[in-house]
């Protein structure tokens, strides 16, 4: 498993390959995406021979080397990126690193002290997203990654202007997921009414979106307005519960076709508690339990079930 820092690594390195040819930058993006350091390195080695003069290809490679022990062949690649660019702070942070872990303490003081120096001076990183946005103004990437990069520097008005162009170039986006970044980077810069009109957006073009009713919810909460949030929350609850409905009926086609459904039963069970119908969820629990009688998740589910079910009317030809 990496650890914190390799991830923290990858995770800034990936924002800023746009610049390069585009079977490069596609294996560096595969590279990154893969668990496996071998093969990333493979990845790696095959964008490096796309393009000699990748440098983000050097230190993933290198990473991925430091990772797997190989600290010469980490301060190899190291070495390549900074040759190409001396103002690289983040391949000598890296070097430094691979260099204490070798026990050259000298080495690594005079690492950290040259990415210290240039940490005061500028942001390469930024720089160079500076560079490809310069280079590709009718790229949407290009835009959406200066303003991923700005919002992890805590640059939330440049993030909130380059989620503007990246919307500007791509017009109506696939899913929600960079309008809740746009939101969070307004909250984070204190403009709230902003926020609340990209959940609004969100939920006019995703209106089956339960997450964009939940953010909202919580944001008009903060600001006072109980009864807008009241509605939200009742449309999430409503969402929810066809959603749950959609499973139960897609777990009901399975279990009527299969030979022995077993744990289907507990799940939709489950799904029956958590709409309201403790009728069925018995019958699903006690099924289940005629197989398995000793099941300790069948029997809570059997006593949940019987806390809520409603008892049958004794009729009078009962009585």
């Amino acid at each position: 498993m990496k650890t914190r820092f390799f991830e923290i690594a990858l995770c800034v390195l990936i924002l800023t390959v746009a610049s390069h040819a585009e079977s490069a930058r596609s294996l560096v993006y595969q590279a990154y995406d893969t668990p496996d350091d071998a093969a990333a390195i493979e990845l790696f080695s095959q964008a490096l021979k796309e393009d000699s003069d990748f440098i983000y290809a050097y230190v993933g490679r290198g990473l991925r080397k430091q990772q797997q022990g190989d600290l010469t062949g980490a301060i190899e690649d190291f070495n390549e990126a900074i040759e190409r660019n001396h103002l690289f702070r983040d391949a000598y942070f890296w070097r430094a690193k691979a260099k204490q872990q070798k026990g050259d303490d000298a080495g690594y003081n005079a690492d950290i002290a040259v990415a210290e120096q240039l940490a005061q001076k500028s942001d390469f990183a930024l720089i160079e997203l500076d560079r490809t946005v310069e280079k590709y103004p009718k790229d949407a990437q290009v835009y959406l990654d200066r303003a991923r990069y700005k919002k992890h520097k805590k640059q939330f008005k440049g993030a909130v202007e380059d989620y503007n162009q990246y919307f500007l170039c791509v017009g109506r986006p696939q899913n929600p997921l960079v309008i809740f970044e746009r939101a969070n980077a307004k909250k984070a810069m204190g403009d709230v009414e902003g926020a609340l009109n990209d959940y609004s957006t969100t939920i006019r073009m995703f209106p089956d979106n339960a997450t964009a009713y939940e953010k909202r919810a919580t944001l008009r909460r903060q600001v006072g307005d109980i009864q807008g949030a009241t509605a939200d929350m009742e449309m999430l609850r409503l969402l929810q519960h066809t959603r749950k409905i959609t499973q139960i009926e897609k777990l009901s086609r399975v279990i009527e076709d299969a030979d022995a459904p077993s744990h289907l039963l507990l799940l939709r069970s489950k799904l029956w508690l958590e709409v309201g119908d403790s009728t069925n969820a018995l019958r699903d629990a006690r099924q289940y339990l005629q197989m398995f009688p000793n099941d300790h998740y069948a029997k809570r589910l059997e006593k949940d079930a019987l806390q809520t079910v409603k008892p049958h009317p004794v009729s009078k030809n009962d009585q």
